[in-house]
């Protein structure tokens, strides 16, 4: 399994942990103290979190360290490090009626149109050095009973004529998201799936290319097992590939500890 897919492109695996400072529950709801994520080939990567009260401050990962802002109870910025390269990403937010509208960096911008029908438009745009904007792709997100169900994305860079469609679709269980008492970390969109109020049991990303009445298209399946607490929060997540990526499958096991 591609890990940098994981955190960045819609999978399912919940990357998130959280150090309380009271190390107690917030608003309803559990904060998770740390996680530990195990490859196939058996090497263990911890992710830390740091948050005021039930408010987020800082992910300590492997190779990122990304830290958070917020203005009264809304996240207005996050800062991300490359540990690596020592090179920073900052993102800000923008919103309207404590919805997202928002979010840029230096390199892009994605913009958000709220429906009153459960869907989220979006379009994003990358930023060149020179500061012009290039489309790259526009999609919606469709919610139901807060959880992130479907992400359909059209490409804006296919070659004239040709149509690329990538879907995510998302099913979930009754139970406890980890996340969801970080105060109002569910409008960040860009957290994809981890926004939601329950966790994914199973992802299908479906990849189209239309070429007029040529079709081309694949598709990966992932599933999630779980194991809970008394409280039903996820204890221990196991994250397979159903159907091979690249034409190789995997496996990844992440423990919650609260």
């Amino acid at each position: 399994m591609k890990k940098g897919s994981c955190r960045f492109g819609y999978l399912i695996v919940f990357l998130v942990a959280l150090i309380s400072c009271s190390g107690d529950k917030e608003q309803g709801g559990k904060l998770v103290k740390r996680l530990v994520e195990t490859a196939e080939n058996g090497k263990e990567e911890p992710t830390l979190f740091t948050y005021q009260d039930n408010k987020i401050e800082s992910i300590d990962e492997v190779n990122f360290k990304t830290t958070f802002t917020y203005t009264d109870d809304l996240i207005k910025k996050k800062t991300i490090l490359n540990k690596a390269s020592q090179l920073i990403e900052t993102v800000y937010y923008r919103y309207e009626n404590e919805q997202l509208i928002e979010a840029k960096s230096a390199s892009y911008i994605v913009s958000y149109i709220h429906g009153n029908d459960g869907v989220v438009a979006y379009e994003k745009y990358r930023i060149g050095t020179d500061l012009k904007e290039t489309k790259e792709y526009h999609g919606q997100l469709f919610f139901k009973a807060a959880n992130l169900v479907k992400d359909i994305r059209i490409s804006e860079l296919s070659v004239m004529g040709v149509v690329e469609t990538k879907t995510y679709e998302f099913q979930y269980d009754t139970k406890n998201n980890p996340f969801a008492a970080i105060v109002n970390y569910s409008k960040l969109l860009d957290n994809n799936e981890r926004a939601s109020k329950n966790n994914v049991i199973i992802t299908t990303i479906a990849d189209e290319s239309k070429d007029g009445d040529q079709i081309v298209s694949s598709a990966l399946l992932y599933i999630n097992s779980y194991k809970y607490d008394n409280e039903n929060y996820p204890t221990e997540q196991n994250t397979d590939d159903v159907v091979p990526n690249n034409g190789k499958s995997g496996s990844l096991k992440t423990v919650f500890f609260y």
